[in-house]
């Protein structure tokens, strides 16, 4: 499977993502080369129709795992969501640089299944050389991907001030009764199109 072949089955998905008929074909093409991947496609379709099927979930996180498509990564430091085959978004929490994070970035960027990945976030504490660190996740990740490094906020810093993807890491700390950070964290990614105040207002209290 090189490169060039791919290239007009992902141009057809890049085209038009929401149509399934582009990934049941591409499925198709790399199950009749015995590609893995093809597999993993075609369980990702089948969950689509028949959700929350605990045997087809199953078998995809084993087939994950079993071609190091979990990047071998704990699962505290490691959120990956997947859609019709493809990875779609990636969440790090790595407060103490346990993840080689460039490393992985160059990983996915080499890898046809990331090619749609739409955002890489990396949540870590006084993260140093952000900048530098954020382009070089840049240079080795697809052009189209949101690529962002959250700090928590200092005790000094407000909501209204700190930047909007820096404020989604601390919210839960800070609304009332202190929610769990994380479901705060992945509450918030969800109502990313909302304004801050109104996406706390929704949390449970």
């Amino acid at each position: 499977m090189t490169d060039a072949e791919l290239t007009p089955f992902l141009q057809a998905i890049r085209e038009n993502p929401e149509d399934p008929s582009h990934y049941l074909v591409l499925a198709d093409w790399l199950q009749e080369r015995k590609e893995p991947w093809g597999k993993l496609i075609m369980l990702a379709q089948s969950l689509e129709e028949q959700p929350g099927h605990a045997a087809i979930a199953a078998e995809m996180d084993s087939l994950i795992r079993k071609q190091g498509w979990n990047f071998k990564a704990k699962p505290e430091h490691l959120r990956l969501e997947w859609r019709w085959g493809f990875l779609r978004q990636v969440r790090i929490y790595d407060d103490y640089n346990d993840v080689d994070v460039p490393a992985l970035a160059a990983t996915l960027g080499e890898l046809p299944l990331a090619s749609q990945l739409e955002s890489f976030w990396l949540f870590r504490q006084h993260a140093a050389d952000k900048e530098a660190l954020l382009a070089k996740l840049r240079e080795r990740l697809p052009a189209t991907t949101d690529v962002a490094v959250i700090e928590p906020l200092e005790a000094s810093q407000s909501l209204e001030d700190a930047p909007q993807e820096t404020r989604w890491l601390d919210v839960g700390q800070r609304v009332p009764k202190a929610i769990d950070r994380m479901k705060g964290v992945h509450y918030l990614e969800c109502c990313g199109a909302r304004s801050l105040p109104e996406a706390i207002g929704e949390l449970p209290h």
